[in-house]
Protein backbone atom coordinates (compact mmCIF):
# COMPACT_ATOMS: atom_id res chain seq x y z
CA UNK A 1 0.00 0.00 0.00
CA UNK A 2 1.25 3.47 -0.90
CA UNK A 3 2.16 5.61 2.09
CA UNK A 4 0.47 9.03 1.98
CA UNK A 5 2.64 12.01 1.12
CA UNK A 6 3.56 14.10 4.19
CA UNK A 7 1.83 17.48 4.46
CA UNK A 8 4.11 20.18 3.01
CA UNK A 9 5.77 22.35 5.65
CA UNK A 10 4.95 26.05 6.04
CA UNK A 11 8.43 26.80 4.79
CA UNK A 12 7.87 24.80 1.60
CA UNK A 13 4.55 26.61 1.02
CA UNK A 14 6.38 29.94 1.42
CA UNK A 15 9.02 28.87 -1.11
CA UNK A 16 6.29 27.82 -3.53
CA UNK A 17 4.50 31.17 -3.03
CA UNK A 18 7.76 33.01 -3.78
CA UNK A 19 8.22 31.01 -7.00
CA UNK A 20 4.60 31.72 -7.97
CA UNK A 21 4.74 35.50 -7.33
CA UNK A 22 6.45 36.58 -10.60
CA UNK A 23 4.14 34.32 -12.65
CA UNK A 24 0.81 35.25 -11.07
CA UNK A 25 0.87 38.87 -12.31
CA UNK A 26 -0.32 37.67 -15.72
CA UNK A 27 -3.60 36.36 -14.28
CA UNK A 28 -6.93 37.91 -13.25
CA UNK A 29 -8.16 38.46 -9.71
CA UNK A 30 -10.23 35.24 -9.87
CA UNK A 31 -7.16 33.08 -10.53
CA UNK A 32 -5.12 34.96 -7.93
CA UNK A 33 -7.83 34.31 -5.32
CA UNK A 34 -7.69 30.62 -6.20
CA UNK A 35 -4.06 30.47 -5.00
CA UNK A 36 -4.69 30.09 -1.28
CA UNK A 37 -2.17 28.29 0.94
CA UNK A 38 -4.56 25.30 0.91
CA UNK A 39 -4.36 25.23 -2.90
CA UNK A 40 -0.57 25.50 -2.87
CA UNK A 41 -0.38 22.58 -0.41
CA UNK A 42 -2.56 20.38 -2.64
CA UNK A 43 -0.36 21.03 -5.67
CA UNK A 44 2.78 20.32 -3.65
CA UNK A 45 1.30 17.01 -2.46
CA UNK A 46 0.27 16.10 -6.02
CA UNK A 47 3.83 16.67 -7.23
CA UNK A 48 5.63 15.08 -4.27
CA UNK A 49 6.81 18.46 -2.85
CA UNK A 50 8.79 19.32 -6.00
CA UNK A 51 8.32 23.11 -6.32
CA UNK A 52 9.20 23.28 -10.03
CA UNK A 53 6.70 20.54 -10.96
CA UNK A 54 4.04 21.92 -8.60
CA UNK A 55 4.40 25.37 -10.14
CA UNK A 56 4.10 23.99 -13.67
CA UNK A 57 0.95 22.10 -12.66
CA UNK A 58 -0.64 25.09 -10.89
CA UNK A 59 0.09 27.49 -13.77
CA UNK A 60 -1.54 25.03 -16.20
CA UNK A 61 -4.63 24.99 -13.94
CA UNK A 62 -4.76 28.80 -13.76
CA UNK A 63 -4.56 28.96 -17.55
CA UNK A 64 -7.30 26.33 -17.85
CA UNK A 65 -9.53 28.11 -15.30
CA UNK A 66 -9.12 31.38 -17.21
CA UNK A 67 -9.89 29.77 -20.58
CA UNK A 68 -12.94 27.93 -19.21
CA UNK A 69 -13.98 31.09 -17.32
CA UNK A 70 -14.70 28.68 -14.48
CA UNK A 71 -15.96 31.27 -11.98
CA UNK A 72 -18.68 32.40 -14.38
CA UNK A 73 -20.23 29.05 -15.31
CA UNK A 74 -23.75 29.63 -14.04
CA UNK A 75 -26.35 27.08 -12.95
CA UNK A 76 -28.68 28.41 -15.63
CA UNK A 77 -26.11 27.88 -18.41
CA UNK A 78 -25.54 24.19 -17.60
CA UNK A 79 -29.16 23.34 -16.79
CA UNK A 80 -29.91 21.92 -20.30
CA UNK A 81 -27.16 19.32 -19.74
CA UNK A 82 -28.27 18.50 -16.22
CA UNK A 83 -32.03 18.48 -16.56
CA UNK A 84 -32.24 14.70 -16.03
CA UNK A 85 -30.37 14.84 -12.70
CA UNK A 86 -27.43 12.80 -13.98
CA UNK A 87 -25.11 14.68 -11.67
CA UNK A 88 -25.62 16.57 -8.44
CA UNK A 89 -23.88 17.71 -5.30
CA UNK A 90 -25.91 17.28 -2.13
CA UNK A 91 -25.22 16.84 1.56
CA UNK A 92 -22.13 15.50 3.26
CA UNK A 93 -20.85 12.05 4.19
CA UNK A 94 -19.95 10.82 7.68
CA UNK A 95 -16.58 12.57 7.46
CA UNK A 96 -18.24 15.86 6.50
CA UNK A 97 -17.14 15.67 2.85
CA UNK A 98 -19.57 16.93 0.18
CA UNK A 99 -21.32 14.11 -1.73
CA UNK A 100 -20.91 14.27 -5.50
CA UNK A 101 -23.42 11.91 -7.13
CA UNK A 102 -23.20 10.81 -10.77
CA UNK A 103 -25.94 8.66 -12.30
CA UNK A 104 -24.68 7.27 -15.60
CA UNK A 105 -28.10 5.89 -16.54
CA UNK A 106 -29.50 9.44 -16.61
CA UNK A 107 -27.24 10.66 -19.44
CA UNK A 108 -29.43 12.48 -21.99
CA UNK A 109 -26.95 14.77 -23.81
CA UNK A 110 -24.12 12.38 -24.57
CA UNK A 111 -23.17 14.04 -27.88
CA UNK A 112 -22.75 17.55 -26.43
CA UNK A 113 -19.12 17.17 -25.38
CA UNK A 114 -18.41 20.83 -24.55
CA UNK A 115 -21.72 21.28 -22.73
CA UNK A 116 -21.09 18.16 -20.65
CA UNK A 117 -17.60 19.33 -19.70
CA UNK A 118 -18.95 22.72 -18.56
CA UNK A 119 -21.68 20.87 -16.65
CA UNK A 120 -19.21 18.73 -14.70
CA UNK A 121 -16.94 21.73 -14.01
CA UNK A 122 -19.95 23.64 -12.65
CA UNK A 123 -20.56 20.71 -10.27
CA UNK A 124 -16.91 20.44 -9.24
CA UNK A 125 -16.99 24.15 -8.37
CA UNK A 126 -20.30 23.78 -6.53
CA UNK A 127 -18.78 20.94 -4.52
CA UNK A 128 -15.64 23.00 -3.91
CA UNK A 129 -17.75 25.80 -2.43
CA UNK A 130 -19.09 23.30 0.16
CA UNK A 131 -15.62 22.38 1.44
CA UNK A 132 -14.22 23.81 4.66
CA UNK A 133 -10.47 23.69 4.24
CA UNK A 134 -9.83 25.68 7.40
CA UNK A 135 -11.49 22.81 9.30
CA UNK A 136 -9.55 20.20 7.34
CA UNK A 137 -12.38 19.23 4.97
CA UNK A 138 -10.87 19.52 1.51
CA UNK A 139 -11.98 16.32 -0.19
CA UNK A 140 -15.14 14.87 -1.75
CA UNK A 141 -17.00 11.58 -1.66
CA UNK A 142 -17.90 10.65 -5.25
CA UNK A 143 -20.60 8.06 -5.97
CA UNK A 144 -20.84 6.88 -9.58
CA UNK A 145 -23.88 4.68 -10.19
CA UNK A 146 -24.28 2.75 -13.44
CA UNK A 147 -27.79 1.47 -12.68
CA UNK A 148 -29.93 1.81 -15.82
CA UNK A 149 -27.10 2.68 -18.17
CA UNK A 150 -27.24 1.20 -21.68
CA UNK A 151 -24.90 1.41 -24.65
CA UNK A 152 -27.24 4.09 -26.06
CA UNK A 153 -26.58 6.57 -23.24
CA UNK A 154 -22.99 5.58 -22.54
CA UNK A 155 -20.61 8.54 -22.07
CA UNK A 156 -18.28 8.79 -25.10
CA UNK A 157 -14.63 7.87 -24.49
CA UNK A 158 -13.54 11.41 -25.46
CA UNK A 159 -15.65 12.91 -22.64
CA UNK A 160 -14.59 10.28 -20.09
CA UNK A 161 -10.92 10.90 -20.87
CA UNK A 162 -11.26 14.68 -20.61
CA UNK A 163 -13.10 14.40 -17.28
CA UNK A 164 -10.29 12.21 -15.93
CA UNK A 165 -7.72 14.69 -17.20
CA UNK A 166 -9.56 17.61 -15.51
CA UNK A 167 -9.88 15.73 -12.21
CA UNK A 168 -6.23 14.66 -12.14
CA UNK A 169 -4.64 17.89 -13.35
CA UNK A 170 -6.94 20.65 -12.15
CA UNK A 171 -8.53 19.23 -8.98
CA UNK A 172 -5.60 17.38 -7.39
CA UNK A 173 -6.03 15.96 -3.89
CA UNK A 174 -9.80 16.50 -4.00
CA UNK A 175 -10.84 12.85 -3.97
CA UNK A 176 -11.59 11.40 -0.55
CA UNK A 177 -13.34 8.23 -1.76
CA UNK A 178 -14.80 7.11 -5.08
CA UNK A 179 -17.53 4.44 -4.97
CA UNK A 180 -18.47 2.85 -8.29
CA UNK A 181 -21.80 0.99 -8.19
CA UNK A 182 -22.87 -1.72 -10.68
CA UNK A 183 -20.05 -1.05 -13.15
CA UNK A 184 -20.68 -2.72 -16.55
CA UNK A 185 -17.96 -4.72 -18.30
CA UNK A 186 -17.01 -1.88 -20.65
CA UNK A 187 -16.36 0.48 -17.73
CA UNK A 188 -14.18 -2.18 -16.12
CA UNK A 189 -12.35 -2.47 -19.46
CA UNK A 190 -11.95 1.34 -19.68
CA UNK A 191 -10.71 1.42 -16.10
CA UNK A 192 -8.11 -1.28 -16.68
CA UNK A 193 -6.78 0.71 -19.66
CA UNK A 194 -6.52 4.03 -17.79
CA UNK A 195 -5.56 2.56 -14.41
CA UNK A 196 -1.78 2.67 -15.01
CA UNK A 197 -2.07 6.43 -15.64
CA UNK A 198 -3.90 7.08 -12.38
CA UNK A 199 -1.80 8.09 -9.42
CA UNK A 200 -1.46 4.99 -7.14
CA UNK A 201 -2.71 6.86 -4.07
CA UNK A 202 -5.81 7.96 -6.02
CA UNK A 203 -6.30 4.43 -7.33
CA UNK A 204 -6.53 3.11 -3.78
CA UNK A 205 -9.47 5.45 -3.09
CA UNK A 206 -11.57 3.91 -5.87
CA UNK A 207 -13.84 1.10 -4.75
CA UNK A 208 -16.01 -1.02 -7.04
CA UNK A 209 -19.24 -2.01 -5.33
CA UNK A 210 -20.95 -4.89 -7.10
CA UNK A 211 -23.24 -7.53 -5.65
CA UNK A 212 -26.88 -7.14 -4.70
CA UNK A 213 -28.75 -4.10 -3.49
CA UNK A 214 -28.35 -4.97 0.20
CA UNK A 215 -24.58 -5.18 -0.21
CA UNK A 216 -24.57 -1.81 -2.01
CA UNK A 217 -26.71 -0.26 0.73
CA UNK A 218 -24.41 -1.59 3.45
CA UNK A 219 -21.33 -0.23 1.65
CA UNK A 220 -22.92 3.17 1.04
CA UNK A 221 -24.04 3.29 4.66
CA UNK A 222 -20.44 2.91 5.84
CA UNK A 223 -19.79 6.29 4.22
CA UNK A 224 -23.04 8.22 4.22
CA UNK A 225 -26.56 8.53 5.57
CA UNK A 226 -28.82 6.64 3.13
CA UNK A 227 -31.26 9.57 3.12
CA UNK A 228 -28.62 11.45 1.09
CA UNK A 229 -29.08 9.25 -2.00
CA UNK A 230 -32.24 8.16 -3.86
CA UNK A 231 -33.72 4.68 -3.94
CA UNK A 232 -32.49 4.13 -7.50
CA UNK A 233 -28.96 4.45 -6.09
CA UNK A 234 -29.66 1.98 -3.25
CA UNK A 235 -30.47 4.84 -0.86
CA UNK A 236 -33.60 5.91 1.01
CA UNK A 237 -34.54 9.25 -0.58
CA UNK A 238 -37.71 9.34 -2.65
CA UNK A 239 -36.86 9.35 -6.36
CA UNK A 240 -39.72 11.69 -7.28
CA UNK A 241 -38.74 14.47 -4.90
CA UNK A 242 -34.97 13.89 -4.87
CA UNK A 243 -34.22 16.10 -7.84
CA UNK A 244 -36.09 18.95 -9.50
CA UNK A 245 -34.02 20.89 -12.07
CA UNK A 246 -36.14 24.02 -11.60
CA UNK A 247 -35.14 24.05 -7.92
CA UNK A 248 -31.63 22.63 -8.11
CA UNK A 249 -30.24 24.93 -10.79
CA UNK A 250 -30.77 28.19 -8.96
CA UNK A 251 -28.79 30.35 -6.56
CA UNK A 252 -31.15 29.69 -3.64
CA UNK A 253 -30.53 25.93 -3.86
CA UNK A 254 -26.75 26.46 -3.93
CA UNK A 255 -27.19 28.29 -0.62
CA UNK A 256 -29.54 25.63 0.77
CA UNK A 257 -26.81 23.15 -0.12
CA UNK A 258 -24.41 24.96 2.22
CA UNK A 259 -26.92 24.73 5.05
CA UNK A 260 -27.47 21.00 4.49
CA UNK A 261 -23.73 20.28 4.45
CA UNK A 262 -23.33 22.12 7.78
CA UNK A 263 -26.32 20.27 9.24
CA UNK A 264 -24.78 16.90 8.28
CA UNK A 265 -21.42 17.92 9.76
CA UNK A 266 -23.14 18.83 13.02
CA UNK A 267 -25.01 15.54 13.01
CA UNK A 268 -21.75 13.59 12.70
CA UNK A 269 -19.81 15.90 15.01
CA UNK A 270 -17.36 16.72 12.27
CA UNK A 271 -15.32 19.91 12.21
CA UNK A 272 -16.79 22.63 10.04
CA UNK A 273 -20.33 22.08 11.38
CA UNK A 274 -20.35 25.35 13.34
CA UNK A 275 -23.45 27.43 12.83
CA UNK A 276 -21.64 30.35 11.17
Amino acid sequence: EMSPIPTPTEDLVRQFRAALEPEIAAFDAAQKEYCTDHTLRRYLVARRSNIEKSLKMLLATLEWRREMDVENISAESVKPNGISGKMLVRGADKKGRPIFLMRAGYERTRDDHDGNIRHIVYHLERARSYLDEGAGIGKLLVVLDFHGQTRANQTPMKTSKEVMNILQNHYPERLGKFLVLSAPWYFNAFFSIVSPFIDPITREKIKFVNGDREHQRATLNEHLDLSMVPKTVAGDADDETFFDPEVYFCKADELRGHALVKEMRRKYGVAGGAAN
